[in-house]
């Protein structure tokens, strides 16, 4: 029998950092793998740096040893850790200088983005394929998905899929709907990318410096304190800033869309991925923001998150009020430096951890005897759809564990699919994404996968959830916040 639908064994949908990620390590380790990306290209521009330490780049190596060769050299290591911190509006600045803990290097996000994208066979990336939803299907091979898009006829189906589609993630929504959904952390963060070579543009910092700035002086301690401050070596001529500010509601430069009102489509960003939280050792600040677009969807007892993005106008004015506040000349001459354009704004926000959801943890009260308890939080119920990176595990950037976790989730899954092959009966060797002609729904009509996939997530469940829960759960409680703090 001819199928017409096209037949993949794995389908990764989101082509951020994690999910390049993983389709790299699964290039290499001979499978079957297509990407699919809700913009009409992968993305190369952004405002947004991260940093990497040692878990990445363990992690990135065992994904493939081609990602540290080709990325090592588009970083900067961090040599100083520069602290200013104003204890008295009137008094001099004190004034501390040490260097990291650990390893610590920064990257422009689109240089790893670039680097993880020259390492995928492009004609295994589809773009302008926004995934809405999915269907799991039981069949006498063990099972298949159907993955649906936005305005496009037909679906892909796939054996196994991957949902690394971000902090909105439309398919953790299909498969927990008592998700409530991105839950807002009480801060507000400006951050943008100066180019900045040699320093001729400002006088920002030094190379390798990363330098943190904390005001906790008493008249503007509710703004600033213990949110830091940071300008940091972004390499290659480039000048990271970071300002980040405390509301107890989402306060965008432009108002935004009340509770009751429809979603509007601008600044309607939908289709980026998320994977890019900064890197820094417990105890070192995280050089940068967390999610690179703003969310929207309903939040219990507060509005839609609608607003924030790039150039906002008025969002300079802003941040130059915030710091002429502080007293921060160093940063107020950086930002006065930058153009309005390349100013990002956003709400600081993060996924309520999955072993807190019903049935698995006690939000809901006692789940006693529930059979959905049993089943992985992670996974669908026929085990044929996963989570990875922000979809997993968003959280708030203070750890600075964003992106290095999405950085293990890839390294971990692909080395369970690996170790599981011959469970999965031979799923095939790649070749161009085309209609398949089997005697059944999969493309490999060697026997049935299904027990062969349940220990692929039973596994992946037990490298994975209680580090992301544990790691969300450590960097929510610094948030401020009296319903999280514990």
């Amino acid at each position: 029998m001819v199928h017409s639908r096209p037949a993949v064994d794995v389908a990764i949908v989101g082509g951020g950092l994690g999910g390049l990620a993983l389709a790299a390590g699964l290039q290499e380790r001979g499978f079957d793998v297509h990407l699919f990306e809700a913009a009409p290209e992968l993305r190369t521009s952004t405002s947004t740096l991260i940093g990497l330490g040692g878990n990445a780049f363990s992690a990135l190596e065992g994904v493939s040893p081609q990602i540290l060769q080709r990325l090592m050299p588009e970083g900067v290591q961090i040599s100083e850790i520069r602290r200013t911190v104003q204890t008295d509006r009137g008094a001099k600045p004190e004034v501390f200088a040490a260097e990291p803990a650990s390893k610590l290097m920064t990257f422009r996000w689109a240089k790893v983005q670039s680097v993880l994208a020259s390492i995928v066979n492009p004609e295994r990336v589809h773009c302008n394929h926004r995934a809405t939803s999915y269907t799991e299907v039981a069949d006498g091979e063990g099972g298949h998905v159907l993955l649906h898009f936005k305005g496009i006829l037909g679906s892909v189906r796939a054996r196994f899929v991957v949902a690394a589609d971000g902090l909105k993630s439309p398919l953790r929504s299909v498969m927990l709907p008592q998700d409530a959904g991105p839950r807002y952390l009480g801060h507000m963060n400006f951050n943008a990318l100066l180019y900045n070579p040699g320093q001729e543009v400002v006088n920002a910092h030094l190379p390798g410096q990363l330098k943190v700035y904390t005001d906790v002086a008493s008249g503007i301690r509710e703004q600033l304190d213990p949110l830091p401050l940071m300008v940091i070596d972004a390499s290659g001529g480039y000048t990271f800033w970071q300002v980040r500010i405390r509301s107890d509601q989402p306060s965008f430069t432009e108002t935004p869309v009340s509770n009751n009102a429809a979603c509007p489509a601008t600044n309607d960003l939908a289709s980026l991925s998320s994977q890019q939280l900064g890197a820094s050792a417990p105890g070192e600040p995280s050089p940068n923001g967390d999610q690179e677009e703003p969310a929207k969807g309903p939040q219990p007892g507060m509005p839609y998150l609608v607003g924030g993005g790039l150039g906002v106008p008025g969002s300079k004015a802003r941040v130059l009020d915030i710091l002429d506040k502080a007293g921060f000349q160093d940063v107020i001459r950086v930002v006065q430096a930058t153009p309005e354009a390349s100013i990002f704004e956003r709400a600081i926000l993060d996924r309520i951890p999955l072993d807190e959801l019903p049935p698995w943890g006690d939000l809901q009260g006692s789940n006693a005897g529930n059979p959905e308890k049993s089943r992985s939080p992670l996974a669908s119920p026929g085990n044929r759809v996963v989570l990875l990176g922000d979809a997993l595990h968003a959280a708030h950037s203070g750890p600075g564990q964003g992106a290095r976790t999405a950085f293990e989730d890839a390294h971990q899954l692909a080395n369970i699919l690996e170790a599981h092959r011959q469970e999965l009966h031979g799923w095939k060797r790649p070749n161009a994404l085309e209609p398949c002609a089997t005697s059944s729904d999969s493309c490999s009509p060697n026997g049935n996968d299904a027990e062969g996939l349940a220990r692929v997530v039973a596994d992946y469940t037990s490298a994975r959830l209680v580090r992301v829960c544990r790691m969300q759960r450590i960097a929510a409680e610094g948030c401020g916040l009296p319903c999280i703090r514990w």
